[in-house]
Order: structure tokens, then sequence, then C-alpha cells
């Protein structure tokens, strides 16, 4: 049985960094939505940078960074519906500062979601490397290696 296409998106996926740990985040409003990392959907006339720096505040309230940059770009191929979807998601590394006061765990809320759906809750906490590795869902684990291996070099 064949699925007929039915969109393309341009996404952003950010890794963002403090230290050793990476941010991600659940919606406590939709619990069997897997764990994620911040990003979104690229919009009419914007580049995949100036999207990283939106998405980062609209779904954490982080506005201030000390480095942005590229790891990659990959396509994310899904079914849904009986149609089949494709993300070209572009893969940043965003690094706080190691002198940034981070919380370990806090709430944020988006208040314009690309899916039109009204407010969303994240509630946002700091995982190891291993563990996301292990648990994010939707292909968002793509570039970690990418990521390791930069921060690797960085050392």
């Amino acid at each position: 049985m064949s699925t007929a296409s039915a969109s393309t998106l341009t996404k952003v996926v950010l890794y963002v960094t403090h230290g050793t740990r990476l941010l991600v985040f659940l919606q406590p409003a939709h619990p069997k939505i897997l764990l994620q990392v911040p990003g979104g959907t690229v919009e009419q006339n914007e580049t995949p940078d100036a999207a990283a720096h939106r998405e980062l505040l609209e779904e954490t309230g982080i506005s201030s960074v000390s480095e942005m940059h590229r790891l990659g770009v990959h396509e994310y191929r899904f079914p849904h519906r009986g149609l089949k979807h494709t993300h070209t998601r572009h893969f940043f590394h965003i690094a706080l500062r190691p002198e940034y006061a981070v919380q370990e765990r806090w709430s944020h809320i988006e208040h314009h979601s690309s899916l039109g759906c009204g407010p969303v809750e994240f509630v946002l906490f700091w995982q190891t490397f291993d563990a996301a590795a292990r648990e994010l869902g939707y292909g968002f684990a793509e570039m970690l290696p990418a990521l390791r291996e930069r921060l690797t070099l960085r050392t």
C-alpha cells in the first residue's frame, strides 16, 4: 500500500547544552508525546539561523547565548494518517555560557504554537547525553554523535 506525499517542512532542532548536559522537555498536557528538544518550524522568509534564535526564546525563555553552531541537516520522513511527511531539519548546537545560571527544571509556556492550538506548556530539564540518546523520540537524537564530536574537539 503506498502513501501519498503530504508535506515538506523546514525545521530547526536545538541542542542546547550547559556543560555536559542537554536541555530536553516534556509536554504535561500530552503525556503520550515522547521526550523532545527545543525547535520548530522555519517561517516563510525566515532563515534557519533566525528561526533557531526565535524558537529558543519561544520554547525555553532563554534569550542569551554565547555560541550557536550548525551541526548539519537531516531529512526526517514519517507516515501520519496515511500520508508521507518530510521534515528537513537544520540541527544547531547552542552552548550556554558556563556562568549562565540555569535551573534544574522549569516550566515555560509557548504562546504562539505553529500548530495553532493555543498556549503549550513545556517542562524543561537537563539530561546527560547518554540518557537523551536513549529517550529522545521522533528522530531528535539523530545528530547527537555530531554534537559529541564537536564537544570532544573543543576540549
